[in-house]
């Protein structure tokens, strides 16, 4: 039934470059995936590093800043946004806590996710983890 209703349709390397870095971001949750080879990292000061992600022609960045334990607090970007119909590179970020230790790593149980606008932030998303099992 739901497939007979269009809720989004979007497509191109706009939609592929937000894909890609909610990826990235989403790593938290399997923190061992940012060992894979297709990241460089980029140190840029004592809380903070670039991770930059190249896949299938496509190259997106990111930055993570790192609280006082060296958890990632935070990830920013510069990402798409759909505005009036037409893509629009926007600062866009997430934010994690409540760490907690899952199957020998931590992860943040809590996350925000904003759009830093010209007429202010707009929190869209925010969750929290009440269950998580992983397939080792």
């Amino acid at each position: 039934m739901l497939s007979l209703i269009t809720m989004a349709d979007a497509s191109g390397p706009e939609v592929d470059q937000g894909a890609l870095l909610r990826y990235l971001a989403e790593m938290m949750w399997f923190p061992t995936a940012w060992l894979a080879d297709y990241i460089q990292w980029e140190s840029i000061d004592a809380h903070s590093a670039k991770a930059t992600l190249r896949h299938a022609g496509l190259t997106v960045s990111a930055v993570l800043h790192f609280n006082e334990d060296g958890l990632v607090a935070q990830v920013t970007a510069e990402r798409y946004r759909d505005e009036n119909g037409k893509p629009a590179l926007r600062r866009w970020s997430g934010r994690a806590k409540d760490y907690r230790e899952v199957d020998g790593m931590r992860i943040p149980m809590k996350v925000e996710v904003v759009w830093h606008l010209e007429s202010g932030d707009f929190s869209y998303f925010r969750a929290e983890i009440t269950e998580i099992e992983y397939n080792i």
